[in-house]
């Protein structure tokens, strides 16, 4: 389980880009309460959407099953034209954390200028109805439901944005092919199996995120992606090497820990935008490199993999709140925590390091009970900071075995 996440890491300041999908194109709408009729089976798909879905229990159903004319009143709908333009549709629609429940009807697809369709956070469930034929759709969101079967075909439409998480969705992904204007794709937290699609047709791509699935084969290549933000597939079955990450720029987030990834660890050298990396949980080799100039970062863990060499410099690395490099091959000694005051958790336990612990920063603001130091050949020195933050007093009792024993006896 990977308890870092990216939203969280990327909420607020931190992160000015455009991530959650829909506040960028409501701009482009005009909401205002439009009364003019919509097209006849427009209205007819607004309706079953209402009666499959237990529109009566909404939290808000404003207007809802109103007059012909009045559909651009009802709550969550925002309509195109004016009274002087005779062809008037609906084309956004937000039915977000409105408490609905039952099933999307098949006329869905009769909203055929619906622009953005978002309705996280509610009870639906059955399938996800097609969306062939809505040609005009830039933003689509049912995320946070209860959604089962397989993930629908989007040939033939212009999406910009796709979030399905947290759903029962099962199933392959599809090849998302010819949606050359994708920006964010949001999978995660369902049961779809089979591969990753191929990326390197999306150059506008800026977030991909497919953790926690049933994900089988190797990574896609990342060198086209030069927008790319965030690519979070941790907790899948993926095999094979991670491709370099050498002109990412734009780069923010990395999650590919807790899969069955081997070769070398990927160089995050000159990625200074990264705010959180992990690779952890796999059989990656190699060394771990520089990570000097990351000012940005704030998680980096690579544990529980076959890493040898020393662990990086750490100086400058002000914002870091969690370094984990526990049970890999390490050598040499542990760096300086010097200037790390926001250090939270930091585990390098299992290796086999040795000399002087570090002193703890200062000010010191290590998390009781979260950071490890053993078992390594580390010199046995006294230090209140580090039995409080190992939870273990004295922190070198589980090295002590090292010393006695040696290491194969680890």
């Amino acid at each position: 389980m990977n308890p870092f996440g990216w939203k969280t890491l990327l909420h607020g300041a931190r992160n000015p880009h455009r991530l959650f999908g829909i506040a960028w194109a409501i701009s482009l709408l005009c909401g205002a309460a439009v009364q003019a009729a919509i097209p006849a089976g427009e209205r007819q798909a607004l309706l079953d959407i209402y009666t499959s879905t237990g529109g009566s229990g909404w939290t808000d159903h404003t207007n809802w099953g109103g007059a012909v004319g009045t559909e651009c009143t009802w709550f969550g709908i925002s309509c195109d034209g004016d009274d002087s333009n005779a062809d008037v549709h609906a084309v956004y629609l937000d039915l977000s954390q409105n408490n609905l429940i039952g099933t999307l009807p098949a006329t869905l697809s009769s909203l055929t200028y619906l622009q953005i369709f978002t309705a996280p956070g509610n009870h639906l469930s059955g399938a996800i109805p097609t969306l062939i034929g809505m040609t005009h759709l830039q933003s689509f969101d049912l995320s946070d439901n209860q959604f089962s079967g397989s993930v629908p075909s989007l040939a033939g439409l212009d999406l910009r944005n796709f979030k399905v998480e947290n759903n029962q969705l099962t199933g392959a992904l599809p090849t998302f092919a010819g949606l050359n204007n994708l920006q964010l794709i949001q999978v995660d937290r369902n049961q779809l199996t089979g591969s990753l699609p191929s990326l390197s047709s999306f150059p506008n791509l800026h977030i991909f995120d497919a953790h926690a699935n049933l994900l089988t084969g190797p990574l896609p290549s990342h060198a086209d992606l030069a927008n790319l933000q965030v690519f979070s597939v941790w907790g899948n079955q993926l095999t094979g090497t991670v491709p370099s990450l050498a002109g990412l720029t734009t780069l923010q987030i990395f999650y590919v820990d807790s899969n069955q990834l081997s070769g070398p660890l990927p160089s995050v050298a000159g990625l200074t935008g990264l705010v959180g990396f992990g690779a952890g949980s796999n059989h990656l080799t190699g060394t771990i490199s520089s990570l000097t100039g990351l000012t940005n970062l704030y998680v980096y863990y690579v544990n529980d993999n076959q890493l040898t060499g020393s662990l990086p410099d750490l100086t400058g690395l002000a914002g870091l709140q969690y370094f984990l490099a526990s049970g890999n091959q390490l050598t040499g000694s542990i760096p300086a925590l010097d200037g790390l005051s926001s250090l939270h958790w930091f585990s390098v336990g299992r290796n086999q390091l040795s000399g002087p612990p570090p002193a703890a920063p200062v000010p010191n603001a290590l998390s009781p009970g979260h950071s490890t130091l053993c078992a390594n050949r580390l010199d046995p020195t006294d230090s209140l900071d580090w039995d409080a933050a190992t939870g273990v007093a004295p922190w070198y009792r589980d090295c002590v075995k090292i010393f006695r024993d040696g290491l194969d006896g680890v």
